[in-house]
Order: structure tokens, then sequence, then C-alpha cells
């Protein structure tokens, strides 16, 4: 009796869950930010020094048979279904839509801006700072919303950045692999993408309003089995991050 119980349980719960899956309609125009720690350890710089899980962003389309995400994303921007993109997420993710609805002509706007960075191939801007050759996955959503006259992101510097995370040792990183970043250097994180003060979640699993604290990213990344990869690509031990997390 106890295990038939048990079983109805869990069918009810996974039930409620689907139903709840179903009941969001994603539109045209959404955006997608997710953490991508289990498929690319260098997205925890971005996730550390925001005090997020946002490694990466896109912008939800409609395709010819399903969703799909315009982004830009190693070595240049692209398109790829919805499904995939979320699947690199491994349910880490949030969508936003905007609160006073997209017009038509808006919508379209962001579109043709998409198609057509895709369509040029602009090469994935490795150095996050902003310049005129290349961009990021936020300065992509940026670029393709002020096609419409609409601000999403936030330009700050790198100084306006979290670069006492982890006790100053990512900024020592980068000042390492990137040693002519200036402090005074724009750039655009999807931390401030997700963050757009008229934009609202809809979907997904993490809250864009919510810092986290060192610690607590460790906390996640370790139940996500992504410490090693990121420790790996940090040049440090797991013991060592976990080290430099406590305040």
């Amino acid at each position: 009796m106890g295990k038939i119980l048990s079983s109805s349980i869990l069918f009810l719960t996974m039930l409620i869950s689907l139903r709840s899956v179903a009941a969001v309609t994603y539109l045209e125009g959404d955006i997608v930010g997710e953490s991508e720690i289990t498929v690319d350890a260098s997205t925890s710089f971005f996730e550390a020094a925001t005090a997020s899980r946002y490694g990466h962003v896109g912008v939800i389309i409609r395709g010819k048979t399903e969703w799909v995400v315009y982004e830009e994303y190693p070595p240049k921007a692209q398109i790829v279904t919805l499904k995939d993109f979320l699947a690199r997420s491994h349910g880490t993710y949030t969508v936003i839509r905007r609160r006073q609805a997209l017009t038509a002509t808006q919508l379209q706007q962001v579109r043709a801006s998409a198609q057509d960075i895709v369509k040029r191939g602009v090469p994935y801007n490795y150095s996050q700072t902003s310049n005129n050759d290349s961009m990021n996955c936020s300065e992509f959503i940026h670029s393709i919303f002020a096609a419409a006259q609409l601000q999403v992101g936030k330009v700050q510097t790198v100084a306006d950045l979290n670069l006492k995370t982890f006790h100053g040792y990512l900024w020592k990183i980068w000042q390492q692999t990137s040693p002519d970043t200036s402090l005074k250097d724009h750039v655009l994180t999807p931390a401030s993408v997700m963050k757009t003060a008229d934009w609202s979640k809809i979907d997904g699993s993490v809250d864009p309003n919510v810092p986290l604290t060192d610690a607590q990213l460790v906390a996640q990344w370790k139940k996500e089995s992504a410490l090693k990869g990121i420790a790996d690509e940090w040049g440090v031990t797991t013991q060592q991050i976990e080290k430099m997390a406590q305040p």
C-alpha cells in the first residue's frame, strides 16, 4: 500500500511539473540567460564577476518549425534551437520578457538586426571588452534591441564589476591573460542584460535580481559537478577555490 501511495504521489508531482512547464508560452523577443559552466568553465568568470548564474544570453525567435535562439557564440554569431540552447544550461536558466509588449515594428527591427549579424558572421569577442570588430553575447543582445530604440543591458566599465570576488584572484587572472585591459574599458555582461529594469522573469530556475556570494556560487558549482572543470580553468585546485570563497 505504501509503495502504491508513493508511486501515486510521484506521478502527481510529475504531472503538476509538466503542466507548469506547458503553461509557459514563449514570445518572439523573449531573452534567455543561462549558466554554461558544465560545458564551458571559462564562463565562471562572468558568474563570479557579477555574483550571478549568468554566463550566456540569447534572444528567442520563432523558427520554421520550432523556437530558435539567435546568439553570439564562439566562433561567431549563429542560430540554434531553443532546445539545444537550454541543454547547455542543465536547468540553470531564466527567460525574461519586456513588461510592455514589443510592437510589431520593434520586433521586426530586432529580428532584422539579429539576422543581419548572423548573416555577416560577426566574430565572437573573446576579449570581453567592447570593440568595433567583434561581439560577445551580451553586446549582441544590446545591439539588436538598440536597433528598435530599446536599451537592454547596461554598458559598464571593468571597474564596475566585482573584481574583489574570490579575494581578487579572478582579476589577477584577467590581467595575466589580457594585460592590455584597463579598468576604464567598457564591458557588457549577461547579468546586466538579465537585470534590465523593465523586463520580468517568466520562466526558469534563477532569479536575476538575487546576488550570490562566492560561497553560494561554489556550492552551486559543486552541486552541478562543475567545480573541477572550473578549478582547471583557473589553474588552481578545488580546495583552493573553496578557500578563496570564504569571507
